[in-house]
């Protein structure tokens, strides 16, 4: 196969899978125009169309579906072996793309993104924050963060975090103008900031524990619904009202003296996260790097006494 024909496939592979000439683009490193006029090229020297272009989408035609459905095997195995061979490279490098909800990105990615850099700056880290649910082969993904008990059985998982504390904090200009809550039925006479966390259609009640173990219920009152801790620590901040949030992230804000704990005694826990990919002949040299970096990040923390990343 000439270095033209393997380039024209390739990058029809990529369109045709990620639905996105852009992504395509992205993946390989190269302008859309030049994208473009390699899958043209392609469609001309074989006669017939592969892709259906519009404004806003484009999609492969059903011999395009064909060529895909043969194309992509081979064209993995290809790919794998040129990584293979990049082995005898000091450095790992290439895209990596990782598919995270807001949370998992603050707490298991955010704090190591410099280090990662400095180890390996040959490593291209696209972090997506969005739809954690999505089927990572298929987007065009290498892995993604997500939270214990929402894993496919079919990949490959590495912890990253154990468990998460919540607790419940305020502004204190809304504290004092307010009566503050002695007990946990005391928030439900408060406007409240509750997160929609990965996998909840609805954020429900929130289930504080007290420091016996004992379970104390609420249902909190009507305030403000969002996606994202960082959000709801700045609505807390801002005044707003009582956010329920892992302690981690608001410990800053606490320290400045922004927001304060609302009755201490009382939290939650949040379950961990874990690093998804697909089964190891699946993943590239790039992304064997990124694996190892965050798998020595781990150990290194946990042999100092810390939890998982």
């Amino acid at each position: 196969m000439r270095g033209p024909d393997f380039m024209e496939l390739r990058a029809f592979e990529l369109v045709a899978r990620y639905r996105s000439f852009s992504r395509a683009a992205d993946q390989l490193d190269m302008s859309r125009s030049a994208l473009s006029l390699l899958v043209k090229n392609l469609e001309q020297r074989v006669g017939v169309q592969l892709l259906n272009r519009t404004t806003r989408s484009v999609a492969p035609t059903e011999a395009g579906q064909v060529l895909l459905q043969r194309l992509g095997p081979a064209l993995l195995e290809l790919v794998s072996v040129v990584d293979d061979i990049g082995e005898f490279r000091d450095k790992p490098a290439g895209i990596v793309r990782v598919l995270c909800c807001p949370l998992g990105a603050s707490l298991c990615l955010e704090p190591h993104l410099a280090k990662l850099s400095t180890a390996y700056p040959d490593i291209k880290l696209e972090i997506c924050i969005g739809n954690n649910t999505a089927d990572l082969v298929a987007e065009g993904f290498d892995a993604a963060v997500r939270m214990d008990g929402t894993i496919e059985k079919d990949l490959t998982a590495l912890k990253l975090s154990h468990g998460h504390s919540l607790i419940a904090v305020a502004a204190p200009t809304y504290l004092n103008a307010r009566a503050r809550p002695a007990e946990a039925r005391d928030l439900e006479r408060h406007k409240c900031i509750s997160v929609r966390r990965e996998g909840q259609k609805y954020p429900g009640i929130w289930r504080l524990t007290d420091a016996d173990g004992g379970e104390q219920p609420v249902s909190p009152g009507g305030g403000l619904l969002v996606n994202d801790d960082r959000l709801a620590i700045s609505a807390a901040v801002n005044g707003l009202g009582i956010a329920l949030v892992v302690d981690e992230l608001a410990a800053p804000s606490i320290r400045r003296g922004e927001l304060e704990p609302v009755l201490p005694a009382l939290r939650t826990s949040l379950a961990g996260f874990y690093l998804c990919y697909p089964k190891p002949q699946h993943i590239s040299r790039a992304f064997r790097g990124f694996l190892s970096f965050l798998k020595q990040a781990r150990h290194a923390r946990l042999k100092s006494g810390g939890a998982a990343l």
